[in-house]
């Protein structure tokens, strides 16, 4: 639920599988990020020490592979402020990264390469299940 909150986020954790990216964690926002109605700086030592302790856990095979943050008073569509950290953390990271933006009602998942938006998909909030919620791919 992120409609009419702070905008917040963390990380994702997951491992690279030949040309997939799988995400198997999140982390969530703690006292030490910045959370506004617009913008979200992940600042909170969490996020690193929970990305740490899950790469030692798995042997070195879960790693950082992107980000997540919420827009509550828009759509799921990145800023340029998105686009330039993301650009950032891939060119640093030297691997494709996935960006996922919460937004009300719908989810859209962004890969990015070499700095450059590869593909983005539309999720849109169906069904609750035994699992949780489910997301499918919305309508353009």
């Amino acid at each position: 639920k992120c409609g009419g909150a702070d905008e917040d986020g963390g990380i994702l954790l997951g491992s690279y599988r030949g040309p997939h990216l799988e995400v198997t964690g999140v982390t969530h926002s703690g006292p030490g990020d910045k959370r506004a109605r617009y913008s979200f700086i992940r600042q909170d030592a969490a996020h690193q020490r929970l990305a740490t302790e899950a790469w030692r856990k798995s042997r070195e095979t879960v790693t950082f592979i992107g980000e997540w943050h919420t827009h509550p008073y828009g759509g799921p569509n990145p800023s340029s402020i998105d686009t330039g950290s993301w650009s950032k953390l891939v060119k640093s990271a030297g691997e494709p990264m996935v960006f996922v933006v919460v937004a009300p009602k719908r989810w859209a998942v962004h890969f990015m390469c070499s700095g450059f938006l590869i593909r983005a998909e539309e999720l849109v909030r169906g069904p609750s299940g035994e699992l949780g919620v489910v997301f499918a791919p919305g309508q353009r």
